[in-house]
C-alpha cells in the first residue's frame, strides 16, 4: 500500500528570490524557486499587508527591503519569519486610507500579490455623481 503526501517531507524549501513592486499594476512580483504556499492577512496600525510563504527560505539574492514612490504602499521588507517550520514574511507597508482587494496569483516560480482598489459596496453611488 503506498501512501501519497501532498509535500514529501525530504522535499528542500522553494528559495524565495527578488521582490519588487510595479507602481502601473500596483502588484508586488514575487520570484520562487517552487511553490510555496501563501496566506495573506490585513494588520492595522499601523496599516499593512502581511504575506507568508510557507515551506520557503530567502535565497542570498533576495532583496530584504526597499522603499517605494507609490501612492498605495510606503515600501516592503522580506525576512526569514522561520525556519521550523520555513516560512518567509513579506511585510507591506501600506499608506493611510488604503483598504486594498487583494489578489493573489502564482504560475511557474511567480507570485503576484496585486492590490487593487476596493470595490464600491453595491446599490452605493459616488455622492459627487448624484443631482443636487
Amino acid at each position: 500500500m503506498a501512501l501519497a503526501l501532498a509535500h514529501p517531507a525530504w522535499a528542500a524549501p522553494s528559495q524565495v528570490g527578488s521582490v519588487r513592486y510595479e507602481e502601473a499594476r500596483h502588484a508586488l512580483t514575487i520570484e520562487t524557486s517552487g511553490a510555496p504556499v501563501v496566506q495573506t492577512k490585513r494588520l492595522l496600525n499601523p496599516d499593512r499587508l502581511v504575506i507568508d510563504l510557507l515551506d520557503a527560505e530567502l535565497s542570498g539574492l533576495a532583496n530584504r527591503e526597499a522603499a517605494v514612490p507609490s501612492r498605495k504602499i510606503r515600501g516592503f521588507r522580506a525576512v526569514q519569519y522561520s525556519l521550523t517550520p520555513s516560512v518567509v514574511r513579506l511585510i507591506v507597508e501600506l499608506k493611510p486610507g488604503v483598504d486594498p482587494l487583494v489578489e493573489v496569483r502564482q504560475v511557474s516560480g511567480r507570485i503576484t500579490v496585486t492590490l487593487a482598489d476596493s470595490p464600491l459596496p453595491t446599490g452605493e453611488k459616488d455622492l459627487e455623481t448624484l443631482p443636487p
